[in-house]
């Protein structure tokens, strides 16, 4: 088993993706849903996105568990439907992700709300969320060991 960004965001996604509310319901599609910070191309006010990517790593109180930040952006044009489907799906995600198993030795926390997130465009509107990734760190050397 690995520990990396890459496998955290698409777990993540996965568990999205799994989602029929935020797919048939709020009618987030799979293309729309990314790995990565940046749209892929230009903003299409038609659509919407989900967006998944690191943040920088907290430590913990166990030097056994690391803590890998990943944030979630919804982005949508500003009109009054799609920002309730926004704010439902970033509802939905919140739900879906606190206390989820990335794996038998990764738990995903819901860390905090980003809230609403000043874009550069006012036809744009935009929420974020921050998750946790706590992973067991094999082979470290536990603290009391002397030896």
């Amino acid at each position: 088993m690995s520990i990396t960004p890459r496998d955290d965001k698409n777990k993540i996604r996965d568990i999205i993706l799994a989602d029929k509310y935020i797919v048939e319901w709020l009618g987030f599609k799979e293309n729309e849903i990314s790995t990565a910070r940046d749209l892929a191309g230009e903003f299409d006010k038609t659509k919407k996105y989900i967006n998944i990517y690191e943040k920088p790593n907290e430590s913990t109180m166990n030097p056994k568990i690391s803590l890998s930040v990943y944030q979630i952006d919804i982005l949508a044009a500003n009109e009054k439907t799609k920002i309730t489907e926004v704010d439902l799906c970033l509802e939905q995600i919140r739900l879906l992700l606190n206390d989820a198993w990335a794996t038998p030795v990764k738990r995903i926390e819901v860390l905090g709300n980003i809230g609403n997130i000043t874009t550069s465009k006012p036809s744009q509107y935009q929420v974020g969320l921050q998750v946790g990734v706590y992973s067991q760190i094999f082979g470290k050397p536990h603290v009391y060991d002397v030896g």
